[in-house]
């Protein structure tokens, strides 16, 4: 579930004040009341952008999460690869946290990276997300009647991989081979917090009232892979080994934090070079090289928070798909 879920529970504004002397001078704002707005850590928790520093490594599922695409190849246990299924594939999983339904349909491209991984040669792989978060908390019973909490986010991204394989040839009795892939990709993403509190002029001073927050977020993603394998032909046909494979995706994230009240914005840059990982193959060359790339298919996905204790009510959409 988005990581919101917990951070939101830190966002509670101040109660409405009394006809007692003010206890400030100086306006509501982010910056005045740190503890009670901490909207900074609020936003960079339920952003729907992407993470800053994707991990290549194995993965059971071909999924392109809502948030943020994996940039690199999947890698599992061993296996024949299976035809498309015409039939969706539908998930439900409900816990303390929320409800997720997913709905995974296989594409009928995926038969172009399963002849690739049978024959060889060179091919592309196109992925594609986008997903939106809404969320909200009625605030009346600790800032005074009519005060609430609202955010809405979005995000987008994209990857394109180039794969080339080098098969083995039986006439020349052949016992290694290597594919490789190489590729890169960016991710959007936004959202914005808003505060609604009653509105107080206390010695000239303004107190509550509507405040905004918002971030904005990109990430670059590059992809490099490959995979050496070593064995020897069962027969004329089939191909059977070992494989070592390494992947590496760096990626660079910036974001920017604006604050309505100040007009101020900051903006971070980071440069996340640890997305590594390496993995050991066995099984025939279809079966290992088909792990290069991620199976074709589109998925959907709907979250649900409930507005539980001091949680928001909070929706997430996401659409993603992988295609050759």
């Amino acid at each position: 579930p988005p990581p919101a879920a917990v951070a939101v529970a830190a966002v509670t504004p101040p109660a409405p004040p009394t006809t007692t002397a003010p206890r400030s001078t100086e306006p509501v704002s982010w910056q005045a009341y740190p503890r009670q707005y901490p909207l900074p850590q609020f936003l960079a928790a339920a952003s729907p952008a992407p993470d800053a520093a994707p991990q290549p490594g194995p993965s059971k599922e071909p999924a392109v999460e809502d948030a943020a695409v994996a940039p690199v190849a999947a890698a599992g246990g061993d296996g024949a690869e299976q035809s498309p299924t015409k039939e969706p594939r539908t998930k439900l999983a409900a816990d303390p946290t929320g409800v997720m339904l997913s709905v995974t349909q296989d594409l009928e491209s995926d038969r172009i990276r399963q002849d690739w991984a049978a024959s060889g040669g060179s091919i592309q792989a196109f992925e594609a997300s986008g997903g939106m978060t809404l969320l909200y908390k009625d605030l009346s019973e600790v800032a005074g009647e009519g005060s609430y909490m609202s955010g809405v986010g979005f995000n987008i991204g994209g990857r394109i991989n180039f794969l080339n394989l080098t098969p083995p040839k039986y006439e020349t009795r052949d016992r290694n081979w290597v594919a490789f892939k190489v590729g890169g990709g960016a991710d959007l993403g936004a959202l914005t917090v808003t505060i609604n509190t009653p509105s107080y002029n206390i010695g000239g001073t303004q107190i509550g009232g509507k405040s905004t927050a918002s971030m904005t977020s990109l990430t670059l993603v590059g992809t490099v892979g490959f995979m050496y394998a070593f064995g020897s032909f069962d027969s004329p046909s089939d191909w059977s080994g070992m494989a070592v494979g390494a992947e590496w995706a760096p990626s660079r994230q910036s974001n920017t934090m604006t604050d309505s009240q100040s007009g101020e914005s900051t903006t971070t840059s980071s440069f996340n070079a640890t997305g590594f990982a390496i993995n050991f193959e066995s099984g025939s060359l279809q079966s290992m090289a088909a792990k290069m790339g991620k199976k074709a298919h589109l998925k959907v996905r709907l979250f649900f928070l409930p507005p539980v204790g001091e949680m928001p009510f909070m929706m997430t959409a996401s659409l993603g798909t992988v295609w050759y």
